[in-house]
């Protein structure tokens, strides 16, 4: 986000549950999707000389990868250091 807001990712996180939840209701798919949200810094670059893209490093992105793989199917996992950062911006607001 631009404001580097873990509310506002967790608040985004639970509306692409919904969303995918809707749309494979619509077109009787069998799909679920699960999403993993961590709270820290990463680094980002152009990698590659043909194909180029972009992508994040860092140990937000293990942390991040280690919530969505551990997420029931239609669920978001978030990390306690996440769990932390929304309490501490909520206490702000």
């Amino acid at each position: 986000t631009t404001r580097n807001s873990p509310t506002s990712v967790l608040r985004y996180s639970l509306n692409v549950i919904k969303l995918v939840e809707q749309e494979a209701i619509q077109r009787d798919w069998p799909i679920t999707c699960r999403v993993g949200v961590h709270h820290g810094s990463c680094m980002g670059g152009i990698i590659e000389t043909q194909g180029r893209r972009y992508q994040l490093f860092g140990e937000l992105m293990m942390q991040v990868d280690l919530q969505q793989s551990a997420a029931p199917a239609g669920r978001v996992r978030v990390s306690e250091t996440c769990k932390q950062a929304a309490r501490a911006e909520r206490q702000e607001n």
